[in-house]
């Protein structure tokens, strides 16, 4: 858990720092072009009442203020809740389920969760399907398709998110040239392709003088966000689809010594994105930002899809029951997370990917995606297919705590603690079991 806070510490820091077949449906999206402050067709009328959304810190803010600043005449009717807290913690839960019981005005009307995270909030009962509020989820048609699966609850579209947090393998041209005698992308893609490649490839690098990781930690998202099958079910946890895999890989990289033996985000780590003993880094768009924050030179790094395809963070928004003012509530959503252009100009601003195909369509034929992020080539055009490919799990109440015993299971075979997979599961289960109430 101290783990997962610091990455937390480490997104909010980067956020900060940085302030195709698509659906033909007719949305709201076709009016949202015209003059500022004019409200799309198929919105439900908006009312007097003023809307309430709650996060645990600024990260919306800024698409809070482009939001005032389209529609001016709502500007007073939106509150941003900043609560200053952890985001992944019982004082989040606390605080959001206190406020929904007292009720009143200032109760919470929009509830940004962490995509870790979004099982617990789902679970709430008074979180509500969005069309409870009159969201009609055809809008959210050019969403990536494995949102749509992490954001529904019983079958219901019940949360939507504005930007998405797709993870590429992020490698040092310098040191690929070093160890495969080739630094083009589609090459390097061949040697990490799949995960027996990958690991065909350590060997090769190694006797070049080449780690394929820092540390046998950055494997851990690339697994997790790829899975497909639901952490628990029916009172049990369940094991992620690639778990054993994850087993083996993991054991074979400390075993072959094929990473630098680091611990993630801690100095050694870090300076090990310069230099040419690491080949690369699992990297969603907020870690290539993190990177050259922590002095990495991007020029010397270009993208691919790596072995398997991931997703590593992003923020959802979900509607309450006790919401006071729903077409209002209906706009906002919509505008955040289904409006292309309203996304577009966002994404370009906080060097983020929308959660629009077509949005990221406009960003790549505009050709600005190496410039943006300083790489060799366009992330965008990485990101953009790995998206696309995702399949996504259904959420559940526990997620945060299974993956935390997967995260212990993980060390245990790390420290040499576990030496067999039934031992490895074991060590999940028990932890899983200790935290949570499922067996």
């Amino acid at each position: 858990m101290f783990m997962r806070k610091l990455l937390k510490k480490v997104v909010a820091g980067v956020i900060a720092a940085s302030v195709m077949a698509v659906s033909v449906f007719a949305s709201p999206a076709d009016a949202y072009a015209a003059s500022a402050g004019r409200v799309p067709s198929g919105i439900s009328g908006i009312g007097r009442g003023t809307i309430n959304i709650y996060s645990w810190d600024d990260q919306l803010r800024q698409q809070v203020d482009m939001f005032k600043e389209k529609y001016p005449q709502y500007a007073n009717q939106i509150n941003y809740v900043s609560l200053g807290v952890s985001g992944i913690g019982d004082d989040y839960h606390s605080i959001l389920d206190n406020s929904v019981r007292n009720g009143g005005s200032s109760a919470p009307d929009i509830i940004c969760w962490d995509v870790d995270d979004l099982g617990y909030g789902m679970s709430k009962s008074y979180t509500v399907p969005l069309s409870k509020i009159g969201f009609d989820a055809r809008w959210y048609n050019n969403a990536y398709d494995y949102t749509k699966v992490l954001g529904k609850k019983n079958g219901k579209l019940t949360a939507v998110a504005s930007f998405v947090c797709p993870g590429a393998y992020a490698y040092k041209r310098t040191a690929a040239k070093k160890a495969f005698g080739t630094d083009y992308s589609v090459k390097v893609q061949s040697k990490v392709k799949n995960w027996g490649a990958f690991m065909s490839s350590a060997k090769i690098a190694k006797k070049k003088g080449v780690k394929m990781l820092s540390s046998v930690d950055d494997t851990r998202q690339a697994f997790l966000g790829s899975s497909t099958t639901a952490l628990s079910k029916n009172g049990s946890m369940q094991f992620p689809s690639n778990i054993a895999t994850q087993y083996n890989v993991n054991k074979a990289l400390k075993a072959g010594n094929y990473t630098n033996n680091t611990m993630q985000w801690t100095t050694e780590w870090s300076k090990d994105m310069n230099g040419s003993k690491v080949l690369g880094y699992f990297a969603p768009s907020w870690m290539l930002q993190s990177m050259s924050l922590n002095g990495a030179n991007l020029k010397n790094y270009a993208l691919v899809e790596g072995p398997a395809d991931y997703y590593w963070g992003g923020t959802f928004m979900t509607a309450t029951n006790k919401c006071h003012n729903k077409g209002l509530a209906q706009l906002f959503l919509y505008t955040l997370t289904c409006n292309k252009d309203f996304q577009y100009k966002y994404a370009v601003s906080t060097v983020t990917v929308p959660n629009n195909k077509i949005a990221t369509a406009k960003i790549i034929n505009a050709k600005i995606g190496a410039r943006k992020f300083g790489t060799a080539n366009d992330p965008y055009k990485v990101y953009d297919k790995v998206a696309r490919k995702i399949k996504g799990r259904p959420t559940t109440k526990y997620d945060m705590k299974v993956a935390d015993g997967i995260a212990a299971g993980l060390y245990s075979l790390k420290q040499g603690q576990v030496s067999t997979y039934k031992g490895f599961r074991l060590v999940i289960r028990k932890e899983v079991q200790r935290t949570t109430p499922l067996y």
